[in-house]
């Protein structure tokens, strides 16, 4: 009788201890909850069942993936170029949508180390009064990148009107009217970015 108690209960701690050994073949080395996520203790460590790392749940973390790396920042130089009225140093409405794409993308750019801001001018007029239009026109610019480019981080700015100096078109004799047309790309600033080595 005495060995009849002994084997029952024998069976009853075997039944009683068969989901921690059923557990214990799973494909982990940590205690789990009903929902399969890993016990921790007081101290935020996994609770250890057996030492075996192939499967260990609460061990290393996954490798992460570095962060793709960036490309340089690439801007035509029709993106990086506004256009002014004749006689006029203020940024028209129709190029400030550039000048906000520029923004966008010198914020997100760590390579752009300074930019030069330059102003021109069509060859209509004297070369003083010409020298005087293409520093406001470079000057609005800067002012424009400063009042909405929070948070773009180049080092240097800087600002430089060369008048009628450089010319980009080739018109010839022509009647004023035509001829402040034909002209009008001259009418600009550009915005030259230079990287980081």
């Amino acid at each position: 009788m005495k060995h009849l108690r002994t084997v029952t209960l024998a069976a009853i701690a075997a039944l009683a201890l068969a989901p921690a050994v059923m557990a214990s073949d799973e494909p982990h080395d940590k205690a789990i909850d009903r929902e399969g996520r890993p016990i921790m203790d007081e101290r935020g460590n996994c609770v250890q069942t057996k030492w075996h790392t192939a499967n260990d749940i609460c061990g290393a973390k996954a490798p992460v993936a570095p962060p793709a790396k960036k490309e340089a920042l690439k801007l035509t130089r029709e993106e990086r170029t506004v256009y002014f009225d004749f006689n006029k140093s203020t940024i028209k409405a129709s190029e400030q949508g550039k000048l906000n794409s520029l923004i966008k993308a010198l914020r997100d750019a760590k390579e752009v180390e300074s930019v030069d801001i330059v102003g021109h001018t069509d060859r209509i007029g004297s070369n003083s009064y010409n020298d005087k239009l293409s520093r406001k026109r470079a000057n609005a610019v800067r002012a424009y990148l400063a009042r909405h480019g929070a948070g773009i981080k180049v080092r240097k700015v800087d600002v430089e009107g060369v008048g009628k100096n450089d010319p980009v078109t080739h018109c010839g004799d022509l009647p004023r009217a035509e001829l402040i047309k034909c002209l009008a790309e001259d009418r600009r600033v550009e915005i030259r970015l230079n990287y980081a080595k």
